[in-house]
């Protein structure tokens, strides 16, 4: 926004639109956002840099494409992308010279895969593992029958479980998306195990099912 149209916003309305524009940053990763721009800035600032352009973002890519991968590298195109957006009206997308260089350096770059546990990989563990790991093999059944991340089984409640005599019904509240989502375990080995879990921890004063 520009000075004369500040000036002429009444201030409800630049609250307003202050509000809407907060949203595209995601809550959950602003810090990294925050962080991204940051050092964008503090090498602007050691280069005697004003404003943000073509040429300057070019450079700043291929100076730190000299120690970040290529996936790094289109991490923080995108962070900043938002960033800069969001607070100084620039934006980069338009940078047709700056994507092509990402693009090159993208070129025969292949991502380490992560490792995955097999089918027997996960009998193994859930038919042998001492009882010492019965959270951990909740959280892997649960975690596997629902897709579900991390943090949502760090928020899962006791009250998000139905459990009942054949077939196990939970739901999660807030997702990624932000909307609600069921899914059912039926096999009878892994509603045994989850069943056992909740008897253990029946006297726990918490409503959190994963208590640590």
């Amino acid at each position: 926004m520009s000075d004369s149209e500040f000036e002429c916003t009444p201030p409800e309305v630049r609250v307003a639109a202050e509000r809407a524009t907060e949203g595209i940053i995601p809550e959950k990763s602003r810090e990294r956002y925050e962080n991204t721009y940051e050092l964008y800035s503090k090498w602007c600032v050691a280069k005697g840099v004003q404003h943000t352009s073509e040429t300057v973002l070019l450079a700043y890519f291929c100076e730190i494409s000299k120690q970040s991968k290529a996936s790094t590298l289109w991490s923080r195109y995108s962070m900043l992308r938002a960033v800069l957006n969001f607070r100084h009206n620039v934006d980069i997308s338009n940078y047709a010279k700056l994507k092509a260089f990402l693009k090159r350096k993208n070129v025969g770059y292949q991502a380490k895969k992560s490792s995955v546990f097999s089918e027997a990989d996960i009998d193994t563990f859930l038919n042998n593992a001492p009882i010492e790991y019965l959270p951990q093999k909740v959280a892997l059944i649960i975690g596997i029958s629902g897709a579900c991340r991390c943090d949502e089984l760090l928020k899962m409640k006791i009250s998000d479980l139905d459990i009942l005599e054949n077939r196990i019904i939970i739901v999660i509240p807030v997702t990624k998306t932000y909307s609600s989502r069921t899914f059912v375990i039926t096999k009878s080995e892994w509603i045994n195990i989850i069943k056992q879990y909740c008897d253990l921890r029946n006297n726990i004063d918490s409503d959190r099912f994963f208590y640590k």
